[in-house]
């Protein structure tokens, strides 16, 4: 692998890491910015793993964290949500989850911190799994067995909204 010379590193990831002829600048670069943040766009999206987290968190930090990554996997599992892709096309979509999940930990920080964690981090490690290897992101090979590729209908926005608003009240109630 060649060092990077007057070139930043984002420009040297997406080389490295995405330099496949079959997809165009736009693409590898939109698909470096969703390897680079973790961003699992085939399965739930991130206000409904942190709101799950959060519905997690109200046992000790142990059951918590155990019980965010169960719910990662079965959300994963059981409820295909709304692709908001590509983001340039899904702007108002994007701008919602970026708001709900900054607002979902703004509010409940850091006494959810467990359950948090614990939803959302099996998303970061495919995410660097998928930057380390980038054929498995490909193939749909990854670590977790719940993000592996398999053919599912996805939800429309509308659903996964209301199940997103469904999960945050639920969170609230409890």
């Amino acid at each position: 692998m060649r060092e990077p010379t007057r070139k930043t590193w984002i420009t040297f990831i997406i080389e490295c890491f995405l330099s496949r002829a079959e997809y165009s600048r736009t693409q590898r670069e939109l698909l470096a910015i969703q390897r680079l943040f973790c961003l699992d766009v085939s399965k739930m999206t991130l206000i409904g793993h942190i709101a799950a987290g959060v519905i997690c968190s109200k046992a000790s930090p142990a059951v918590a964290f155990i019980s965010g990554v169960g719910s990662h996997a079965a959300m994963d599992y059981l409820l295909p949500e709304y692709r908001g892709w590509p983001p340039s096309r899904n702007k108002l979509w994007w701008a919602w989850q970026a708001t709900g999940s900054a607002l979902l930990l703004y509010y409940t920080m850091p006494w959810a911190l467990w359950g948090i964690i614990g939803a959302v981090l099996p998303d970061i490690i495919d995410g660097v799994y998928a930057l380390i290897n980038p054929q498995a992101w490909q193939k749909g090979t990854l670590l977790c067995p719940w993000h592996r590729a398999r053919t599912q209908r996805d939800m429309t926005w509308a659903m996964t909204l209301a199940l997103e608003l469904l999960l945050i009240i639920g969170g609230r109630l409890l």
